[in-house]
């Protein structure tokens, strides 16, 4: 347990702690498991920023400055 609830990882819920401990005790080493198929599937279902069905943002029109801030 302390090498997952260190100084900089002291706000973690315990059921975060309770999974992170059953993969650190059971699962592969890191050099075995492969992210890949987890990475695509990620991908898969979320959007990019450059998406077509994104909603774009819309231009910044210019008005003119405020005079309290035309010093500057």
């Amino acid at each position: 347990m302390n090498l997952i609830i260190t100084p900089m990882r002291n706000r973690l819920l315990i059921e975060r702690v309770s999974t992170l401990m059953f993969i650190k005790l059971h699962g592969p080493p890191l050099t075995q498991w492969d992210p890949t198929g987890y990475v695509t599937t990620w991908l898969r279902r979320h959007r990019s920023a450059e998406d077509k069905r994104s909603r774009q943002a819309a231009a910044e029109s210019r008005k003119d400055p405020d005079p309290l801030w035309c010093f500057l």
